[in-house]
């Protein structure tokens, strides 16, 4: 019984299934995509726009897309899309009533930009063939630079002194050659940027990221002669002179500071009497010069990457079984003045010859109240480094010695600022070191 069951149930979905005579079925009928036509309004074609007709000759929807010439062609699918084009869009169509589609996106001059067009039916049936349209702009306007549009747009402030520089253009350009410069105003540090590596062209920008460092805490005055820019028909951007477009940076961080202070310098030294001077004098044969030249570099045990490593004159007596820094430690703070280290310095050995008093390396105490450092100018590629010698139990300083350096090379030059805080900080320390009580030590002498 269960058998003929099953086979009635399979006879019963086969009968309706079968709708071709029986259940009066007729298949639906699509109707083609009727043909249409774009066309330019050439009247209507300008430097930053141009007009296309759109006719059709069937109700539906209108569906186009624009890129640049010579683009690959899109596929009708991509058109209906409509994503990743200079402009596109769909609009519903009568059957008859042209459409004028302005094309204003993106749209400069001397350039020939393809539009692609499709048609779909009122019954969703999509052609599978593109119409193309190729439309050609004139150029009748040069380019013009738009400072306020850049970045650094004009009298922005607090911009970093490493960061790049983006030129907003009123269409797209190219570097032609030529300087183009950046002067700090008040420092008169002038940085040029030339050659074509220099300068990345992306749509209607032209991006500078490798121009060194710009002067901290000035205003940087940007120029360039005509000529440098050129749009694609050989139409130049105008030469950008006088105050027509600056911007203000800031001040450098402590860590910046000391990176840019790595490299080769002048040292010299200044003793101011006492211990330091007379051990140095009886034995200057043994000992580093007081003056010459030395690399500074980072410190790799700082992590927060704000440490020199500079020269230590006593440094060969850890040749003669003397345990001694081989450098003194140099750390940056911020706006100019050094900082006091995290953790002193030993002076080891001293002891051996000072009368037995075990001592650190520190800081400067200026009248014993205001510890000072020093001082550094990144931009005049000085370091003014004051330190002391200090009995270890009680802190006390009982000698002085200055490192001055100054850079070889960039920003090798002197500042006045620094030169007059040096010479104030002499008279200070004149009158302080005649008050040092004397400390008696043995004078030994180094085999």
């Amino acid at each position: 019984m269960k058998k003929i069951i099953g086979v009635f149930v399979l006879a019963t979905a086969f009968y309706s299934c079968d709708t071709t005579n029986e259940s009066g079925y007729v298949p639906v009928e699509y109707t083609s995509p009727a043909a249409f036509t774009i066309a330019e309004n050439a009247a209507a074609t300008t430097d930053n726009e141009f007009v296309v007709t759109y006719t059709p000759t069937s109700v539906g929807k209108a569906y186009y897309a624009v890129v640049a010439a010579g683009t690959p062609a899109p596929s009708s699918t991509d058109v209906h899309g409509g994503s990743g084009f200079i402009q596109a869009d769909d609009f519903d169509v009568d059957g008859s009533t042209p459409v004028d589609i302005t094309i204003d996106s993106n749209i400069f001059g001397s350039y020939s930009y393809d539009v692609y067009a499709i048609h779909k039916s009122s019954d969703n049936f999509i052609s599978e063939t593109v119409t193309k349209l190729t439309v050609t702009t004139p150029d009748t306007a040069a380019p013009e630079f738009l400072r306020d549009d850049s970045n650094p747009s004009f009298q922005s402030a607090d911009i970093s002194p490493f960061a790049p520089v983006v030129l907003k253009f009123s269409e797209p350009v190219t570097y032609q050659g030529g300087d183009v410069t950046f002067t700090g105003f008040f420092g008169s540090r002038t940085i040029t940027v030339n050659g074509a590596d220099n300068f990345a062209s992306d749509g209607t920008t032209i991006v500078i990221e490798n121009h060194g460092t710009f002067a901290p805490d000035d205003f940087i005055v940007v120029t360039w002669d005509e000529g440098t820019f050129k749009d694609n028909a050989g139409k130049s951007v105008a030469s950008l002179s006088g105050l027509n477009h600056y911007f203000s940076t800031r001040i450098f961080t402590a860590p910046e500071s000391a990176a840019l202070m790595v490299g080769t310098y002048n040292y010299d030294t200044t003793f101011w009497g006492g211990f330091l001077e007379d051990f140095y004098t009886g034995n200057a044969g043994l000992f580093l010069p007081t003056s010459g030249e030395f690399e500074l570099k980072l410190d790799p045990s700082d992590p927060t990457g704000t440490t020199l490593l500079g020269i230590n004159l006593y440094s060969p007596l850890s040749d003669y079984g003397y345990p001694h820094p081989e450098n003194l430690k140099i750390k940056f703070g911020e706006s100019g003045n050094l900082a006091i280290l995290d953790e002193v310095q030993a002076a080891g050995s001293f002891d051996e010859f000072n009368g037995g008093f075990p001592s650190n390396w520190t800081h400067y105490v200026a009248g014993t109240v205001n510890p000072d450092p020093g001082n550094y100018n990144v931009e005049a590629g000085t370091i003014n480094h004051y330190l002391s010698v200090a009995i270890a139990s009680t802190s006390v300083a009982y000698s002085d010695i200055d490192y001055s350096y100054t850079r070889i090379g960039t920003y090798a030059r002197p500042s006045a600022e620094d030169i007059d805080k040096r010479n104030a900080l002499i008279g200070k320390k004149i009158e302080q070191n005649k008050n040092y009580k004397k400390i008696l030590y043995n004078n030994k002498k180094i085999k």
